[in-house]
């Protein structure tokens, strides 16, 4: 699949000498909550799994951030199940899920109605919110506001319609993030 044969061309790189790996995907749903590529559906986990510090040791420790611009109707699990989580890089046998972050353009269950103008709200306030504040405020404090922000323009919206057959837009993260991340 494109994401999954992605993640994999992109792990298998040496990251030595970089910080962090930041992966962004804008797509929609596709069947039983996996995300849509152009060859196939997959699961969100698809993207993030190669980078586990045993498949791609380079990025140990480093965070590894994802952020999907997807709709995730009712019933979808998109999420990481955070009672999976291991925190032990040196057992062999499993591997550790730290110092990953998934943030999602929606709330598990919610499928917002399809608004043009409103599509990308997430990744535009994301943007400006990471130019706006880089060096200062740490990515979980911006993917907050980002909350926020977004949560409130929408709510502003007198469109009666959409809120009756779509649902509200409400951007939310998993992080087992280890410490404060800071863009420069």
């Amino acid at each position: 699949s494109v994401g999954e044969d992605i993640s994999a061309v992109v792990a298998e790189q040496d990251h030595d000498s970089r910080d962090c790996v930041a992966v962004a995907v804008l797509s929609h749903c596709g069947r039983d909550g996996q995300l849509s590529a152009r060859d196939r559906d997959y699961h969100v986990s698809e993207l993030w799994q190669p980078f586990t510090p045993r498949r791609c040791p380079s990025l140990g420790g480093k965070p590894k951030l994802f952020f999907i611009q997807a709709s995730r109707g009712r019933g979808f699990n998109l999420g990481v199940n955070v009672s999976n989580i291991v925190s032990d890089t040196s057992d062999e046998g499993r591997d550790s899920y730290a110092d990953i972050l998934v943030s999602y353009s929606a709330f598990e269950g919610v499928t917002p109605t399809r608004d043009t103008q409103n599509a990308s709200r997430f990744v535009q306030t994301l943007h400006d919110e990471l130019v706006a504040h880089r060096g200062v405020k740490d990515l979980v404090s911006s993917l907050t506001d980002v909350n926020r922000t977004v949560a409130q323009r929408v709510r502003l919206r007198t469109d009666r319609e959409h809120l009756l057959h779509g649902g509200l837009l409400q951007p939310c993260f998993s992080s087992t993030l280890t410490r404060r991340v800071y863009f420069r």
